[in-house]
């Protein structure tokens, strides 16, 4: 009968670990007896009362150089709004490669900063993280402004590959996202009084939830936003996690990768040592700071063009995502050049160039002679019985502008490209004259018969051999074969 009865207990033991603050029901002996307070008979109001006047009491006690600044302190802190007034506006780049495997180009998230007396930043390369402690330092308010995006263009193919049509796998995913849906499936799937066993929202696997809640938000400005409340505790932390989510939906442009969730979240955390009922004044005090810096936020980015018939690989960066490439070609006759290749995944690219070679010789050229159907004449043309000419050297100026189309090898990190050039070449000669009964002397003179314009074809291979470098090499063809071979950095990478 003792086991029986300790069977029963176990379970009661257990769950009396975790707050009742967020219960709708009784206090009983099961349960900590002490909790009297739940959330609603909370008094918001007087909670961000209390977390200001707290945080007035402390900058009362610190000293200031000058009474502004004392002034902007007690502003701040006794009312966090203030730190969206002295915020200053920041944007959030993302890589192009990050960009790319989104299926979008150009994205940059926009948003104002708050000031630093109330968030310290910790900014890495891929994220903006802003951070506040309380006055006592229990309660950490983290605010994430590098939001994740989820694109919507592998659902999409996924059900094509199903046998519907594009326009039937849109409403049929677009349904899935639109009016909340996917955050109502995660609020419906959420054990509610339990710990979480199953990985519905990774984030909060092993935690107690105690509640959630959906509602709209303004987040990036945008009719389709909403705010996911999660309420949790672990065995050493408790805390809120707003999650906001904004769907973005294009169906104007049918093709257009512009569908997509944007992401981020705002988190307010402490030791169990401290009540809910803090955290809770804690979050409301920030609030009105917060749902500011979310509504006034946006995301400016350009959308692509996707190719679904072509689309064969839910893995693959986006198609038309050009690589921009800057080549240095070595080549003797060009030691002056460079190439700028714009590459695309699964699309006709575009290359072009500029090249250049000075001449080898530093010698004034000769206003008196030069050559003509191959042999020294006098530049006005007049005959003359004195000289004859021995030519010895030449040396070429060159100007060359190329430009021509490339196109990716499927399945390799290998590009061909076929192109045309036109080159003028200023060409110098060197020659000897020799006047009779007089000594000879050694000139530089312009040569007609080689200077001029002259085109020629050209075809490369180029390799992506590391994250955004290429190598190229191929062949150019104008009276004969020439091979050329260069190194390419991609600065959009």
């Amino acid at each position: 009968m003792k086991k029986y009865l300790l069977l029963l207990i176990i379970p009661f033991l257990s769950y009396s670990q975790y707050s009742t603050y967020y219960h709708n029901i009784n206090v009983n002996s099961n349960v900590n007896s002490n909790v009297t307070k739940t959330i609603r008979s909370i008094d918001y109001a007087e909670l961000a009362k209390a977390n200001a006047m707290k945080e007035k009491n402390r900058i009362e006690a610190m000293k200031f150089e000058d009474e502004k600044n004392r002034r902007m302190y007690l502003e701040i802190y006794s009312d966090p709004n203030f730190a969206y007034e002295y915020g200053e506006s920041k944007t959030f780049s993302y890589k192009v490669k990050d960009a790319s495997k989104k299926y979008l180009k150009n994205i940059k998230f926009n948003y104002i900063k708050p000031h630093t007396i109330l968030f310290d930043s910790i900014q890495g390369k891929k994220q903006h993280y802003y951070k506040n402690k309380s006055s006592d330092g229990s309660i950490t308010t983290y605010l994430n402004m590098s939001p994740k995006i989820t694109s919507l263009i592998d659902e999409y193919n996924s059900e094509m590959k199903n046998g519907l049509n594009l326009n039937d796998a849109k409403k049929i995913i677009n349904l899935k996202y639109k009016n909340a849906q996917h955050l109502k499936n995660i609020k419906n799937n959420l054990k509610i009084l339990e710990v979480q066993k199953e990985p519905i929202e990774s984030d909060f696997l092993n935690k107690y939830i105690h509640y959630v809640d959906l509602n709209k938000s303004d987040f990036c400005n945008n009719n389709e936003s909403y705010v996911l409340t999660i309420v949790w505790e672990d065995e050493y932390e408790k805390g809120i996690t707003d999650i906001y989510n904004a769907f973005f939906f294009n169906n104007e442009l049918i093709n257009s990768s512009g569908n997509f969730i944007l992401e981020t979240e705002v988190e307010y955390k402490a030791n169990n040592k401290v009540s809910f009922e803090e955290i809770e004044g804690r979050r409301y005090y920030m609030k009105g700071l917060i749902e500011r810096i979310m509504g006034t936020s946006s995301l400016d980015y350009s959308p692509i063009q996707i190719d679904y018939e072509n689309f064969n690989s839910p893995n693959v960066l986006v198609e038309q995502q050009k690589h921009q490439v800057f080549y240095y070609t070595f080549n003797n006759n060009r030691p002056y050049n460079i190439t700028i290749f714009e590459k695309y995944k699964n699309q006709i690219g575009i290359y072009y160039g500029v090249e250049f070679s000075p001449h080898s010789h530093k010698a004034d050229i000769s206003t008196n002679f030069e050559v003509r159907k191959n042999s020294v004449k006098s530049t006005d043309g007049s005959p003359n019985d004195n000289w004859y000419g021995i030519i010895m050297d030449n040396s070429y100026k060159n100007i060359a502008l190329n430009f021509g189309l490339t196109n990716k090898l499927k399945n390799l990190p290998l590009w061909l490209s076929l192109g045309v050039g036109i080159n003028y070449s200023d060409v110098d000669t060197e020659g000897i004259i020799n006047y009779w009964g007089a000594n000879s002397e050694n000139i530089w003179m312009n040569n007609k018969d080689e200077s001029g314009f002259n085109t020629y074809v050209e075809t490369d291979l180029l390799y992506n051999i590391l994250g955004g470098f290429f190598v190229r090499a191929g062949i150019r063809y104008k009276d004969d074969i020439n091979f050329q071979v260069g190194l390419g950095i991609n600065i959009l990478y």
